[in-house]
């Protein structure tokens, strides 16, 4: 039993001495066959959504990106903010013309809607499922954090002029797309920056949205004119320490019951 115990302790000291450094590879780029301008993107676990911002609608792709059509959602004259909403299987747009977000269906019904008080430049949106909550950024810079129904929890200033936003639910950090040479950077929810992580430019031709797929630490970008550039990322994908000392100890203490058993 001792040897066991020694063992756990020598693995729970290297997983808290672990170093994981973010390593953002490029993956693919392709183009997208659906006419007009692309901004957010969104998976719904099925298909993919992209805003068109320059209309009332977002493009529909299947998970292999073939293109389905569009889908337009009233009242909208500029949406690039798009976000999954995995807590009821809806989506969030935004409209940059007046900062307003809506919830809608898959289908592009309204379901409900909130202001940001801001008249312009909502530039992108992403759902965090652990707080039920929207995380909005704008091209000023600002980022905030609102309850689904648009009640303000907090906010900060990144610095920077945003046009993509993910949220990496499995590291609890927001994932945010500059416009000047659309390189990533990485920030705490507390507005706290962990560093820029991709130095290079993430795709040509004016990159606009972010989605995120923390279970394989990829990147997915959109540019203006349709490009989509794949990133990975898949150390990522791997768990806080803390979260494997939890696992470990868990498991530690069954094989102590069955022992004493």
């Amino acid at each position: 039993m001792n040897d066991f115990k020694s063992s756990i302790a020598i693995i729970i000291f290297v997983l808290l001495t672990r170093t994981v450094v973010a390593d953002f590879t490029i993956n693919t780029v392709f183009s997208l066959d659906s006419d007009g301008d692309h901004h957010g993107i969104a998976f719904d676990g099925t298909n993919w959504s992209i805003a068109d911002p320059f209309d009332d609608s977002f493009h529909r792709y299947d998970a292999n990106f073939n293109f389905l059509g569009d889908t337009s959602v009233s009242g909208i004259s500029d949406m690039r903010g798009m976000a999954y909403d995995s807590n009821t299987n809806n989506l969030f747009v935004g409209d940059e013309d007046t900062g307003i977000v809506r919830l809608v269906t898959i289908d592009g019904s309204e379901i409900s809607q909130f202001a940001t008080g801001f008249g312009e430049g909502l530039n992108a949106i992403a759902f965090d499922p652990n707080s039920d909550s929207v995380w909005l950024a704008f091209f000023n810079g600002v980022i905030e954090n609102r309850t689904r129904t648009g009640t303000l929890i907090s906010s900060f200033n990144g610095g920077e002029n945003w046009t993509g936003l993910a949220y990496d639910e499995l590291n609890n950090s927001l994932l945010l797309l500059e416009s000047s040479n659309d390189t990533l950077f990485e920030f705490a929810p507390n507005g706290s920056l962990i560093g820029q992580m991709v130095g290079v430019d993430l795709i040509v031709e004016n990159g606009q949205g972010l989605a995120y797929d923390s279970s394989l630490g990829r990147l997915f970008v959109t540019s203006q004119t349709g490009n989509v550039a794949i990133w990975d990322d898949p150390s990522r994908a791997i768990p806080e320490p803390q979260i494997t000392i939890v696992i470990l100890l868990s498991l530690a203490g069954q094989t102590l019951r069955r022992q004493r058993d």
